[in-house]
C-alpha cells in the first residue's frame, strides 16, 4: 500500500524530460567550455591571419628589395654595355672603315691600317670588360665585305648562314637610334646568346653602313641572380620582351618561351608589383620588376607555404598556449562541476530514492546559498511526507484492526446454537466425556475471540485454536473429516497473526465437499526457511474455476450465518499485507474436481 501511495505522489514526466534535455552536469561543462573556447579560437584565427598577412608583406617586401638591388646591379651592367655600344656606334674608326668598304677607293694598306686600329680598340675593350663582354662584332651591310669579330665568338659560329637574315640584324636595321636587346639560341652549336646591337649610319648620306653587336657575358647575368636565390625556396626568372627566358634558377628553361598565357598576361600588364598565382599546382607569391634600360622583366616566385612556415610555427606555439588555456578552463569547469553539480546530483539522487518508497532520506549540507536552501527544504519535505504517510498508514491499520476485532468478537449465533445442540445430543446419548470435550473446545474458542491482546500469537497457540475448532466440527458431523498435520516443530514458537488458520479450515469443511463421507480429507502443512513461513491447507473437494476463485477471494461473507465468525479470506489477506508487507498474504490454487490449496505466506518472526 505504501508503494501505491508513493507512486501517486511521485509520478512525474522526468523520463520524458531527461530524454529531451541534456544532463545539467554536461550543460555546465559544455557552456563554460564554449564561453571560454570560442574567444580563444577566434583570437587564434585572428592572430594567425594577421601574422600570415604580415609575413606575406614582409616576404614580398624582401623579394622586392632583393630584386631592386639586383635590378640596380643589372641595370648598371646594362648601362655599361650601352656605353660600350655607343662608343662603337659613333667611333670614327668604325664609321671610316665601313665607308671605305663601301667606296671601293681605299687601298689594301688603308684597310689594314684601319682594321688593325679597330681590332686593337675592340681587344682593349674586351680585355678590360671581360666580365661583361664575350665578343664585339662590326657587321657591314654588305656581308661580302670584311666583318670584324673580336672575342669568344665570330660571326660564323654566332650566326647560321648569312647574318643579315637573323632577326636580330633585321630588327636593329629597322630601329635606328636605339639599342636592340636580343636573346637567341644557335641551333647548330646549341649555344645561347644575349646581345645588344645598334645600327651604324653614315650621317652625311643617311646611309646604313652596318651594325655593331656586343655579345654579353651570360654567365654574368647568371652570377647576379644566382647570388639572389634565397633559402625560402624562391626562384628567379629573367625574361625578355618576347617572353623568352634568359635566366632561370635551375637553368632548365633558358631559351624557351613561357607558355602560361594567363600568367604572362598578368606579368605583361604589371611594370612592378606582386600577386599570388598557382605555379605547377603550388600557390606562390610572384614579384615582378621591369628593367628601365633593357625592358627585360625580373620575376621572383616564392612558395606561399615557405612564406608562412614561420607563421605556422607561431601558430603551433599559439595552439599550445591555447591548449594550455583550454586545459586550465577545463580544470576550472571541473572545479565548478564539483562545487555546483555534486550537491545538485546528491539532491537529485535522494529525490529518485524518495520516489522509490525510501522515505528515510536526509541530505547533509553546510551550504548557505540557494543550493543549501533547496536541500534544507527537501529535508523538511521528506520529514513531512514521512509523518503524513505514517499517520495515514497508522490510521488505516488501526481501522482494519478494529474491523477485524469487531468481526472476531461477532461470533455467529448459528454456530453457537448448532454447537450447543450437538452437545445436548451427545449428553442425551450418555457420552458425557465427549460433551465435556466439546464444551471445553467451545470455551477455548470463545475465550480466544474475546481476548483483546496482541495481534500476534505463537504458531503453536494458533494451531491449538484450529484443533479446537476441528474437534467441535468432528463431533457435529460425526467424524466425517480426515485431518492430517505435517508441522515443522522448530517453527512452533514463531509469531503469526491470530485467527488466520481457523477461517481457512472452516471454508474447507463447509464449502469443499458436496457430500460428507470417510474420504473427505484436509491436510495442514507448516514449513519455511530463515526468512518466511508457509502454511498450506489442502482439501480433496470439488475445487473451483478461476471465476469462482476470484469471487471467493473478493467476498468477505461467504455464508457467514453458519460460520464461527464473519472473517473471510480477503480479511485475512488484507491483515497480513497491512501488518507484514505486500510480499506476504494468501494465494489460492484450485481446479474443478481436483480440490483446493490455500497457501499463507508470513515473515519468520521470533
Amino acid at each position: 500500500m505504501r508503494s501505491k501511495f508513493l507512486d501517486k505522489i511521485f509520478t512525474t514526466p522526468s523520463a520524458i524530460y531527461q530524454s529531451i534535455n541534456m544532463s545539467l552536469k554536461y550543460k555546465l561543462i559544455m557552456y563554460f567550455m564554449l564561453l571560454s573556447a570560442i574567444p580563444i579560437i577566434i583570437t587564434i584565427i585572428i592572430v594567425y591571419n594577421m601574422t600570415a598577412v604580415t609575413f606575406e608583406k614582409r616576404a614580398v617586401q624582401s623579394s622586392t628589395d632583393k630584386i631592386v638591388d639586383k635590378i640596380s646591379y643589372f641595370d648598371n651592367y646594362i648601362r655599361e654595355i650601352n656605353s660600350i655600344l655607343s662608343e662603337e656606334t659613333y667611333s670614327a674608326d668604325t664609321l671610316n672603315y665601313l665607308r671605305l668598304l663601301n667606296s671601293n677607293d681605299a687601298s689594301i694598306e688603308d684597310h689594314s691600317e684601319i682594321l688593325d686600329r679597330m681590332a686593337a680598340q675592340l681587344d682593349y675593350i674586351i680585355s678590360f670588360k671581360s666580365n661583361l663582354v664575350n665578343s664585339i662584332m662590326i657587321l657591314p651591310a654588305d656581308h661580302n665585305k670584311y666583318p670584324i669579330s673580336r672575342g669568344k665568338y665570330n660571326y660564323i659560329t654566332a650566326f647560321s648562314g648569312d647574318y643579315r637574315d637573323s632577326p636580330m640584324y633585321k630588327q636593329t636595321i629597322g630601329i635606328k637610334g636605339h639599342e636592340v636587346w636580343d636573346f637567341s639560341v644557335n641551333e647548330n652549336s646549341n649555344n645561347y646568346f644575349a646581345t645588344a646591337s645598334s645600327v651604324l649610319i653614315n650621317q652625311s648620306e643617311n646611309q646604313v653602313l652596318g651594325i655593331a653587336v656586343i655579345f654579353l657575358n651570360v654567365d654574368m647575368i647568371k652570377e647576379i641572380f644566382d647570388n639572389a636565390n634565397s633559402s625560402n625556396g624562391g626562384v628567379y626568372v629573367v625574361m625578355d620582351q618576347k617572353n623568352q627566358i634568359i635566366y632561370d634558377s635551375d637553368n632548365s628553361q633558358i631559351g624557351q618561351r613561357y607558355s602560361d598565357t594567363a600568367l604572362l598576361n598578368r606579368i605583361g600588364n604589371l611594370s612592378s608589383g606582386s600577386f599570388k598565382a598557382d605555379l605547377g599546382g603550388v600557390k606562390n607569391v610572384v614579384t615582378v620588376y621591369t628593367s628601365a634600360n633593357s625592358g627585360w622583366k625580373i620575376i621572383n616566385a616564392v612558395p606561399y607555404k615557405n612564406i608562412v612556415k614561420d607563421v605556422n610555427q607561431i601558430a603551433k606555439i599559439t595552439l599550445w598556449v591555447a591548449s594550455l588555456c583550454l586545459l586550465v578552463v577545463f580544470l576550472i569547469a571541473i572545479k565548478i562541476y564539483f562545487s555546483l553539480y555534486n550537491p545538485i546530483k546528491k539532491l537529485s539522487s535522494s529525490m529518485n530514492k524518495l520516489g522509490k518508497t525510501n522515505l528515510n532520506i536526509q541530505v547533509q549540507t553546510n551550504r548557505t546559498d540557494e543550493i543549501g536552501l533547496l536541500t534544507n527544504r527537501f529535508n523538511y519535505m521528506t520529514d513531512r511526507i514521512t509523518m503524513l504517510i505514517d499517520d495515514v498508514e497508522k490510521e488505516q491499520i488501526q481501522k482494519k484492526e478494529n474491523e477485524i476485532k469487531a468481526l472476531q468478537s461477532q461470533i455467529t449465533p448459528h454456530f453457537i446454537y448448532n454447537t450447543l445442540n450437538a452437545v445436548k445430543a451427545v449428553v442425551l446419548m450418555g457420552r458425557n466425556d465427549n460433551a465435556n470435550e466439546m464444551i471445553t473446545d467451545l470455551i477455548s474458542l470463545l475465550k480466544a475471540a474475546a481476548k483483546n491482546t496482541s495481534e500476534f500469537i505463537e504458531l503453536e497457540e494458533e494451531l491449538d485454536y484450529v484443533k479446537s475448532y476441528i474437534s467441535i466440527m468432528q463431533y457435529r458431523y460425526d467424524k466425517q473429516f480426515i485431518v492430517s498435520y505435517n508441522v515443522d516443530y522448530s517453527l512452533l514458537d514463531s509469531k503469526v497473526l491470530k485467527f488466520i488458520l481457523q477461517p481457512v479450515v472452516e471454508n474447507c469443511m463447509i464449502h469443499a465437499f458436496e457430500k460428507l463421507d470417510s474420504n473427505n480429507q484436509i491436510a495442514l502443512q507448516v514449513y519455511g526457511n530463515k526468512d518466511y513461513i508457509e502454511i498450506e491447507i489442502q482439501d480433496n473437494g470439488v475445487g473451483m474455476s478461476p471465476e469462482q476463485i476470484e469471487g471467493y477471494m473478493e467476498n468477505n461473507k461467504q455464508n457467514s450465518e453458519n460460520k464461527f465468525s464473519r472473517i473471510g479470506l480477503k480479511n485475512i489477506d488484507e491483515r497480513i499485507k497491512l501488518n507484514c508487507g505486500e510480499q506476504f498474504g494468501i494465494t489460492l490454487h484450485s481446479n474443478l474436481g481436483e480440490g483446493t490449496i490455500v497457501r499463507i505466506k508470513l515473515p519468520l518472526l521470533k
